[in-house]
């Protein structure tokens, strides 16, 4: 009886594990891969307003006035970071300076820019 005990705990410890492991490892592996192939850039958002600086930056525009305070939420979370900004059309109630206004111009063109990409 000891005998097979040890062979039963050996079996585990010697083929056991690294197969969970090996599965562990793998799930992990496959959600990581589906998650990059998500994030990847859809396309460019061509703008005529030079005022609107991208490239580099994470940027949160606000395409319309719905849920204004989620976006004062998100702003507080994120205003720290160096590369964030933020373009609305709500005027910041304080002096921030990565919360910019959108003008009307600019946000009809953001608006064809993505519905010609998404097309």
């Amino acid at each position: 009886m000891r005998k097979f005990t040890v062979a039963v705990v050996l079996l585990i410890v010697l083929v056991g594990l690294p197969i969970g492991s090996w599965y562990y490892l793998q799930t992990g592996f496959n959600y990581r891969k589906e998650a990059l192939e998500y994030l990847k850039p859809k396309g460019e958002i061509t703008i005529e307003d030079q005022s609107l600086e991208l490239k580099n930056y994470t940027t949160l525009i606000q395409l319309n006035e719905d849920h204004e305070e989620l976006l004062k939420k998100v702003y507080d979370q994120y205003s720290s970071s160096n590369t964030f900004q933020l373009f609305s059309t709500i005027d910041p109630i304080e002096n921030r300076s990565n919360w910019k206004e959108l003008s009307e111009s600019s946000l009809s063109s953001l608006k064809k820019s993505l519905v010609s990409q998404v097309m």
